[in-house]
């Protein structure tokens, strides 16, 4: 067929499903992450959102997109731990701590981009490790988590925030020692599967981290401009910069190492397990909800990276658990945000009938997952619209409960509008 005929669309180009959309699912998903749910849970948002977009441009089946998705969420979920509000400050006041906030926010952003793409990537060819290789690497995640924390981050022997005020406790170190341990063991597997994990990891890097830091610096060129907040959301269009460049660059990575992906699922089993119980996703659900919140408990500055190494041993457990991750886990973290949000801006409706209300959602949530699961039927396309949709109501709901609506809070709800709208039909399915 011509290069030019009607089949040829332009959704389905390389460039388009390789570039153009997971740059722009990042985005809106980046986005939407901090306006319906902050830190590690509000960033699984776009890490799973991305994930779904590269199995679909890679044409994965979907015995194994469940998988990637979990790790999508879970790895981008990681860098969530970071603390970065003092940092933009040091850009936005343009005062003598410009520059150490511009290469703060890089800095940041590589790290939560290496992180992400190698969790990604090494998600790709799953199979190739064995359980025992698995666990070596999510325990060298965790110890190399706590090692950087420890020397570096805690003593704040390079820091990015501000010891004057209320000084953050920083963790990008220990997420960059973690993330090159994790890529130790995952070079157990050999030399294949390693390398497109590490180049996952060096383009979410440079992604990342060019992305987070122009982000900043155009935040602080409107304010500069003496743009008003009433109309400029910096913040936001911050966080839409520092998506588009980090998923962009991870599809890019994808594409470079698209055939190497191919052979490592061709040689792959599928996960899943002969579990016949009918309870066996609501336990999944629910065992990763506990993961999550065992996590949170524990008194360190690293719970969520406890939480999702169980969550990644989990999802290679059994795929039906992979997707309850994915999908459930994810917007069930950002029903509860948003029912907190409502019950706060309406005292009159108690903040446990919000909660019920939000984990009703969820359940049904489940349920959805579960039997479309069981049915056979497509998943990929589906659950990425499913998820994507949910979050763009969520953030809508949550616009219309704010007591006050400026103008900037429109631009930034017409943005998910029209996000959303554009990627569901980029990534339609083809026949």
């Amino acid at each position: 067929m011509k290069s030019g005929s009607a089949a040829d669309s332009i959704s389905d180009r390389m460039w388009v499903r390789f570039g153009l959309l997971p740059a722009l699912t990042m985005s809106v998903g980046w986005g939407l992450r901090g306006f319906i749910g902050g830190g590690s849970l509000g960033a699984m948002i776009s890490g799973a959102l991305v994930a779904l977009v590269l199995c679909q441009a890679l044409k994965l089946p979907d015995g194994i997109c469940g998988r990637i998705a979990a790790f999508g969420a879970v790895g981008v979920g990681f860098g969530g731990q970071e603390t970065y509000g003092q940092t933009v400050r040091f850009v936005t006041d343009a005062g003598p701590m410009f520059w150490r906030g511009v290469a703060g926010l890089g800095v940041k952003g590589a790290v939560w981009g290496m992180l992400g793409g190698a969790v990604i990537g090494a998600a790709f060819g799953a199979s190739r490790l064995s359980r025992r290789q698995w666990g070596v690497a999510l325990a060298l995640l965790v110890a190399g988590t706590w090692l950087g924390w420890r020397l570096i981050d805690q003593p704040k022997l390079l820091y990015f925030s501000n010891l004057a005020d209320r000084p953050r406790p920083e963790i990008w170190a220990g997420l960059l020692t973690g993330s090159g341990c994790f890529l130790g063991g995952v070079a157990l597997a050999g030399r294949t599967h390693v390398r497109v994990a590490m180049t996952l990891a060096a383009f979410g890097a440079i992604g990342g981290g060019i992305g987070f830091a122009v982000g900043g610096v155009t935040y602080a060129g409107g304010m500069a401009l003496g743009w008003p907040a009433e109309w400029y959301p910096g913040w936001k269009q911050m966080e839409f910069t520092f998506g588009l460049l980090f998923g962009g660059a991870l599809g890019g990575a994808t594409w470079w190492q698209r055939e190497a992906i191919a052979a490592a699922v061709r040689d792959s089993t599928s996960t899943e397990k002969s579990v016949g119980s009918p309870w066996w996703p609501v336990t999944s659900a629910v065992l990763a909800a506990a993961a999550i919140w065992g996590g949170s408990a524990l008194r360190v500055r690293f719970g969520y990276t406890v939480a999702g190494g169980a969550l990644l041993a989990l999802a290679l457990v059994s795929e039906r658990a992979a997707w309850q991750i994915a999908l459930t886990v994810t917007a069930g973290a950002f029903f509860l945000d948003v029912g907190k949000f409502f019950s706060e801006n309406h005292p009159t409706v108690p903040t446990l009938v919000a909660t019920v209300g939000a984990l009703v959602l969820a359940a049904g949530l489940c349920l959805w997952v579960a039997v479309r699961h069981a049915s056979g039927r497509e998943m990929t396309c589906w659950s990425f619209r499913v998820l994507l949709w949910l979050a763009v109501a969520a953030a809508l709901c949550r616009t219309g409960w704010h007591p006050k609506i400026p103008p900037s809070l429109i631009i930034v709800a017409a943005a998910f509008v029209g996000g959303g709208a554009w990627i569901t039909n980029l990534a339609r399915p083809r026949g």
